[in-house]
């Protein structure tokens, strides 16, 4: 997926029924997943399926349907490699992200209430102009 996604639109049923809860907390809450499914996530295919040689069913079927489900389901800033899978732990995964971006909101709305006791609204709006044209965001 190359959007993001909401918590809501994760379908975990087309995971195999042992892997929902691991991949739910990884995504939604930022848990750190067993060694089979971070390999996975990693982008390690080789460690990946030296893991699954040692499942007990069918070895090695579960790569391939992890792996695809992993590239159709998962938040692309949550898998592919080893930083982004460590970033989405330290970030606590959509729940942490959505607070984050709660927060900033929050923020952005106090500082322009400020800006507007200071010096009125002609001056805020030309600030935040020109902070978002230097950070390439719109405030």
């Amino acid at each position: 997926m190359n959007r993001e996604i909401e918590a809501s639109e994760v379908q975990y049923d087309t995971l195999p029924a042992k892997y929902r809860e691991e991949m739910r907390a990884y995504i939604e809450r930022g848990e750190r997943p067993g060694s089979f499914i971070q390999a996975v996530l990693d982008g390690n295919l080789y460690n990946a399926f030296n893991l699954s040689g040692h499942l007990p069913e069918e070895p090695h079927s579960d790569l391939a349907i992890v792996t695809g489900w992993v590239c159709g389901q998962c938040p692309v800033k949550a898998f592919g490699t080893v930083g982004a899978v460590e970033g989405w732990i330290l970030a606590r995964g959509l729940r942490g992200l959505e607070a984050k971006r709660r927060q900033q909101e929050r923020d952005s709305t106090i500082y322009k209430d400020r800006m507007l006791d200071i010096g009125g609204a002609e001056n805020v709006k030309s600030f935040m102009g020109f902070i978002g044209a230097i950070t390439g965001r719109r405030l």
